[in-house]
């Protein structure tokens, strides 16, 4: 059904699509890894960069179960009758964006964990980095659903407001707490975190084969 969508697009359209339709989420992972090398170039602490990260997972799980309730009490149909008919009908709810939502709460959790945590006389010039290098990650993401017309600007919108409000609250609370994971607990949270964004990516790919 892909192939009689993009009929009517040139051969380099049609490519464009196709990457952006089946690794929107591989971009996203590997912009915060470029992000978080940034860090670790200017001086960040390690610790922290790790922590930042880390905590992209616990924020990830609670924006993907906000997600699932807004298409569950909200079930906007998609502007895109042929991309609505052709995913699964448990994702066919169109607001909020989901792939926009965790864009947006992976960047924001980052930028706020560095902005909370980083030592006070590199605070300002991490946080700028940050918040630059994921920015243009969910820019990127969030230009993406709008490319494929498969979601509306309300539905980008709103990934964008619910995927910042929740990374940067999760951040926000864990520094309050004093809860920074470090070591171990750390590196099981990324690799979870990992495991997440290749779960979704490969999930992605296989319903769009046809």
């Amino acid at each position: 059904m892909l192939r009689r969508w993009t009929a009517e697009l040139t051969g380099p359209q049609r490519w464009v699509f196709w990457a952006l339709d089946h690794y929107a989420d591989t971009a996203t992972a590997g912009l915060a890894v470029g992000s978080a090398a940034l860090q670790l170039l200017i001086g960040t602490p390690g610790g922290v960069v790790l922590a930042a990260v880390a905590l992209v997972l616990p924020a990830g799980l609670l924006t993907y179960a906000v997600n699932r309730l807004c298409k569950a009490l909200l079930p906007k149909p998609r502007a895109n009758r042929t991309y609505h008919a052709l995913i699964s009908p448990w994702l066919r709810g169109s607001f909020p964006s989901f792939h926009t939502q965790f864009a947006a709460t992976f960047g924001a959790t980052f930028v706020a964990a560095i902005g909370l945590l980083s030592p006070p006389e590199g605070r300002g010039g991490a946080l700028a980095l940050a918040a630059l290098s994921m920015g243009s990650e969910v820019a990127l993401v969030a230009w993406s659903r709008a490319f494929l017309a498969v979601h509306d600007r309300v539905d980008i919108y709103g990934g964008l407001v619910f995927g910042v409000a929740i990374g940067v609250g999760v951040a926000a609370l864990a520094a309050a707490q004093g809860w920074v994971p470090t070591g171990l607990v750390a590196w099981i949270l990324i690799a979870g975190l990992a495991i997440l964004v290749f779960g979704i990516s490969v999930w992605e790919r296989r319903k769009r084969g046809g």
